[in-house]
């Protein structure tokens, strides 16, 4: 997390951040379901204020797709993850390995168990439905950016 609070280089406008700086601390999720009616339980205080900072910047990262969602032959919605390993027949991730992207444009080609450089607009904040925590990071989908060197 230090190096987060320190900055973070850029790569054609978007801060480069990567999974392992997003999934660097420990999540505890709360008791769930929550009750109808019941407030949902705080759960922000536990992403460090240096990852909660990038809340609604601009960010590029590499990770795998899996597409929840297509539209003429691309993917729209997906869940963009740390590891292709994860979901599936893999293990189960943990809620800050991954995030819900949403195009904002065009989607991407379906691809799977390929790395992606995907660049968008972050959103930290806790997704509730009917009582259970569906994720702290949502992504903006902009587009792909070429792979650094060395990927």
């Amino acid at each position: 997390m230090a190096a987060l609070a320190r900055g973070v280089p850029t790569v054609s406008g978007y801060s480069h951040l990567s999974f392992a700086q997003l999934a660097g601390f420990k999540f505890r999720p709360p008791p769930q379901p929550v009750p109808a009616g019941a407030p949902a339980p705080e759960v922000l205080a536990q992403v460090p204020a240096a990852i909660r900072r990038f809340d609604g910047r601009k960010v590029v990262l590499t990770g795998y797709l899996l597409p929840l969602r297509l539209e003429q032959g691309l993917a729209v919605e997906f869940f963009f993850l740390s590891s292709p390993t994860l979901c599936c027949y893999g293990t189960v991730p943990e809620v800050n390995e991954w995030m819900l992207v949403r195009m904002r444009g065009e989607g991407l080609p379906p691809v799977q168990d390929v790395p992606v450089f995907l660049a968008g607009r972050l959103t930290v904040k806790p997704r509730w439905e009917e009582g259970y925590l569906h994720g702290i990071y949502e992504l903006e989908g902009h587009g792909l950016l070429p792979l650094p060197a060395g990927r």
